[in-house]
């Protein structure tokens, strides 16, 4: 199983009927996509893994030891953190995604009734612990976390304890337990935020620096969690994760080196980017930037359009998740409730569906504007590609086919942070297992 499901946030493949075949999806069998659609160990063609874990000397009172550091990649989309890992025992990938909700526990919570969900705790240096929060599925919608630049984000205290949660929340379906743990980062970065020039923004530098400290988390009042940093890789932009983990095996090597350019169009949930990726020689170039606004501009916007006197004018306006939800599932809701009646529900839906073609249908075509001509591929990442296929597959009806991909639903939206993960894995791999074959 590709993500062992601990939680309801934590990604998953749909059902099969009988096992993945990525080419039938348009993946390679042996890019990085391939092996996380089809569930395989990340393992080379002689049947060595690549471990997930490289030995490094930690600080401790009585003297420097040695331990297992566990390779993290960590990427924060608008609408949610992605966090990936191999598992310690079976070297599948395991991906989390967490949605961006925070919430800390009411003071004047006077009952509840079940087991309350996952929480958490920040253990401080005197041993004290922090007020109650959650995160994701187990925290109420309306509690949206900050989107924008990654330095401001990162900035407030409770997205950094956001992240330590989803952090944990990754090496336990990772087959880690309570206890200490060292561990190396490679996050993702805006597009944006990263140029071969100038290298990494100093301000996101600084930002994960603080923000990826050591840190003791407590889940569920008894599973303690002492994460011990030992470095923080530079970071990787985003769609470029997504290039590499589609068009890369566990080598490094093309699978399609044929291809002179690449056109990713990114559909993130606050913008859209377009990343070229060009070939020349043995090298390839990589450049982005953001194009226009993403699928958060069409939620905000369709919640206005509900709310209109001649629709549902007694909805109260929505928090971004609410409204990403209504328009992923087509269904609207009035406090949360579904609509009374089926020709009520038949109505929200078609009122959702045809505002996701026309506003989905301008974003894609102002993508595709920059891309008159027919050079080589037009790629579609991001959670985008989900929310609006239907209108992509629309837009892009009289572009040859073998020219237009578009990224599974099932890998989508965790392709950037693959991609960061094999690009760190690469850069370690002279301490892993798969030195041996070097």
């Amino acid at each position: 199983m590709p993500y062992p499901p601990t939680q309801q946030d934590t990604a998953g493949l749909p059902p099969h009927t009988g096992a993945p075949d990525a080419s039938r999806a348009g993946l390679h069998t042996e890019s990085v996509l391939g092996f996380i659609y089809e569930g395989r160990p990340f393992q080379t063609a002689l049947g060595r893994p690549i471990s997930g874990e490289y030995q490094a000397e930690v600080s401790t009172g009585s003297g420097p030891i040695s331990m297992p550091t566990i390779e993290l990649a960590l990427e924060n989309g608008n609408s949610a953190t992605r966090v990936m890992a191999l598992h310690c025992t079976t070297h599948q990938a395991v991906i989390t995604e967490t949605s961006s909700t925070f919430e800390e526990q009411e003071s004047n919570l006077i009952y509840t009734t079940g087991e309350g969900g996952e929480f958490w705790q920040v253990e401080q240096p005197g041993g004290q612990r922090s007020p109650i929060f959650r995160v994701g599925e187990y925290a109420d919608q309306r509690h949206d976390l900050p989107v924008g630049p990654t330095y401001e984000r990162w900035s407030d205290p409770r997205f950094v304890h956001f992240n330590r949660a989803c952090i944990v929340r990754t090496l336990r379906a990772a087959g880690y337990g309570p206890g200490t743990h060292a561990v190396c980062f490679c996050p993702g970065a805006r597009n944006e935020e990263v140029s071969v020039e100038s290298g990494t923004d100093k301000r996101v530098t600084g930002a994960f620096r603080n923000g990826l400290g050591n840190f003791v988390l407590w889940r569920n009042g008894t599973e303690r969690y002492a994460i011990r940093v030992i470095e923080i890789m530079p970071a990787i932009p985003q769609t470029f994760g997504s290039h590499w983990a589609f068009d890369t095996d566990l080598l490094g090597r093309s699978l399609h080196p044929d291809i002179p350019l690449w056109t990713w169009l990114d559909i993130g949930f606050f913008d859209a980017h377009d990343v070229t990726v060009r070939r020349v020689g043995h090298h390839v170039r990589v450049a982005g930037a953001k194009v226009t606004d993403g699928v958060s501009k069409v939620a905000r916007g369709m919640s206005t359009f509900l709310r209109q006197p001649d629709h549902f004018p007694m909805m109260a306006p929505l928090s971004l998740a609410e409204a990403l939800e209504m328009l992923r599932k087509e269904e609207v809701k009035i406090g949360g409730v579904p609509l009374a009646t089926a020709q009520e529900a038949s109505v929200g839906t078609q009122l959702i569906r045809a505002y996701k073609d026309q506003e989905g249908g301008k974003l894609i075509r102002r993508l595709l504007s920059e891309h008159q001509n027919v050079e080589g591929i037009i790629a579609f990442t991001g959670g985008g590609v989900i929310d609006l296929t239907a209108q992509i597959r629309e837009q892009t009806r009289n572009r040859p086919a073998h020219l237009t991909t578009l990224l599974p639903p099932e890998v989508a939206r965790i392709s950037n942070v693959a991609g960061i993960y094999l690009l760190m894995n690469l850069a370690k791999r002279a301490k892993s297992a798969l030195r041996q074959t070097a």
